[in-house]
């Protein structure tokens, strides 16, 4: 039996001789693959439409419409389809260099948050919105086109939505096993997450609920996690990355919609957190090369 089960590799999808740390595959009804394997690096999967079967470490799941699971290397598993309807499946493949990097820039590592072989959990359906008008933004005519798997843009596109999905796990577990200090937490987070907000200050969004910064720091501190600032900040260039790749504002624009006002720093914690210059980010934006008349109003 062992031998009949497949074991998948990055190394699979190599191009011009460079493995990729992330791949992405998406699947449809046509295109599962039925039978028992494996793989050799992290997989991320969650369903934009439909339902399906999930059999993994000998215990069979339902996934259903914006459910979504994480699974360690080495994990046995497959998927089935379980009525005739159309189905959208997204598999990412991510290399554990690659998910060590993400949760290194704030200081976690990958036992903290994915403690357990298979991770599940469900997203919102802004937040699949969010996810696939990225990826749409950035594919190609085929999934195998030329520098595909390796190009900045695309690399740094799957990174950003990983990272977002993976700190969503990590906070919800956080604030699960918190006391009734976080119902404080969970609301300064939204007020964080809050667009409106971006052009506050940390000690303004404080105000609101009357504590300093220091007292909110030490919450979060408590709560396991980064610090409000950080948080904030990350917030603010992922707002940022969806604005340059679905639109044609002004970069200047862009930053003082996200409250920051020198060019420098933005590139400077822009490249940081993605790899690449914000101008770098919308040139090799397909949505930004394609149709420039699109424009998404403040």
């Amino acid at each position: 039996m062992a031998n009949s089960i497949t074991t998948f590799s990055l190394d699979n999808h190599k191009n011009n001789n460079t493995i990729p740390n992330i791949v992405l595959f998406i699947h449809n009804e046509d295109t599962f693959y039925p039978l028992l394997h494996t793989h050799d690096f992290y997989e991320l999967i969650f369903i934009e439409d439909g339902e399906c079967g999930h059999f993994a470490n000998n215990k069979n799941y339902s996934l259903c419409k914006y459910d979504a699971c994480i699974l360690h290397p080495n994990i046995m598993h497959r998927h089935y389809l379980t009525n005739d309807k159309n189905i959208c499946l997204y598999s990412f493949g991510i290399s554990k260099d690659c998910l060590n990097s993400i949760l290194e820039n704030v200081n976690l590592t990958i036992d903290e948050v994915l403690k357990n072989p298979i991770t599940n959990f469900s997203l919102t359906q802004s937040e699949v919105n969010n996810l696939t008008s990225s990826l749409y933004s950035i594919k190609t005519d085929s999934l195998d086109s030329d520098n595909y798997y390796t190009s900045p843009l695309f690399s740094s596109t799957l990174k950003i939505i990983i990272s977002e999905i993976i700190f969503k796990i990590f906070r919800q577990e956080r604030l699960q096993k918190t006391n009734t200090h976080n119902v404080y937490v969970n609301k300064i987070l939204k007020e964080l997450s809050n667009v409106n907000n971006f052009k506050l200050s940390i000690e303004e969004i404080c105000e609101k609920f009357s504590f300093s910064h220091g007292y909110i720091t030490h919450l979060f501190k408590k709560a396991n996690l980064q610090a409000p600032n950080k948080i904030f900040l990350q917030n603010k260039l992922s707002h940022a990355s969806m604005l340059l790749q679905n639109s044609n504002i002004k970069i200047w624009d862009i930053m003082e919609t996200c409250g920051i006002f020198s060019s420098s720093y933005f590139n400077k914690v822009f490249k940081k957190e993605f790899g690449i210059t914000p101008s770098e980010f919308r040139k090799n934006s397909a949505i930004y090369k394609q149709s420039k008349n699109v424009y998404i109003e403040n």
